[in-house]
């Protein structure tokens, strides 16, 4: 196993136990011995994202689009900074690119429709976040984490039934998935409607929060599936 591949390894088992701060060193000290390492930049700006370092997170997503421009993943993190900062034209650029790298990603298309559904939201925009969610989902139609982040961000743009749907489809596959629960007890207390926007969203990532490990980032997406 070569040094990139070991401390990947390492990492791995860091981010499981939420020990990102030591995912961090990991990497920054593979970086030492394989310098402009694509993969270790990708997952470098990843971490400092997740750490709530946004300088830090662009500045390693940006080498790492220098030094492997076919990956899709270091577009994703740049476009979840510039999204975090309201800066919706450069998340929007950054999450079509990055989603149209490596359209089988799941991870790539839920970004972006949850870009969209961070900022002022059009009709043309609402009509490319319906179809990157349905895109997503129909890579992993039997993945229950598939169905609650599309969920999720059908909250967000305020189309609750929607929403539903895709809370009971995840549900019949998972009856103990935790965000789609969270998400049914939602629905319930607004009975259906979705209210203020605002108010509903602050509820939904207080929900989606109460458990370690639940932030905005795109590592609450389901894994991969071709």
């Amino acid at each position: 196993m070569g040094v990139v591949e070991f401390a990947i390894e390492r990492v791995r088992i860091a981010e499981e136990s939420g020990r990102l701060d030591e995912a961090r060193q990991v990497l920054m000290e593979a970086l030492v011995a394989a310098p402009g390492e694509a993969v270790l930049l990708e997952k470098l700006g990843d971490i400092a994202y997740r750490l709530g370092d946004g300088d830090e997170a662009l500045r390693f997503a940006g080498a790492a689009i220098a030094a492997a421009p076919h990956r899709g993943d270091p577009h994703l993190t740049a476009a979840l900074v510039y999204c975090a900062w309201g800066l919706h034209e450069d998340a929007l650029r950054h999450a079509r690119h990055g989603a149209a790298l490596d359209p089988y990603d799941i991870s790539g298309t839920l970004t972006l429709a949850k870009v969209i559904a961070e900022g002022p939201v059009t009709k043309a925009l609402r009509g490319e976040a319906r179809a990157a969610l349905e895109h997503a989902v129909g890579l992993a139609p039997a993945n229950a984490a598939a169905h609650a982040r599309a969920a999720e961000i059908y909250w967000r743009l305020d189309e609750p039934k929607r929403a539903r749907g895709h809370v009971e489809a995840g549900l019949a596959i998972d009856p103990a998935n935790q965000d789609l629960l969270r998400l049914r007890v939602l629905w319930e207390f607004h009975g259906g409607k979705v209210g203020n926007r605002t108010g509903v969203i602050d509820i939904l990532r207080g929900l989606l929060g109460s458990r370690p490990g639940h932030g905005d980032g795109r590592r609450r997406w389901p894994p991969r599936e071709r």
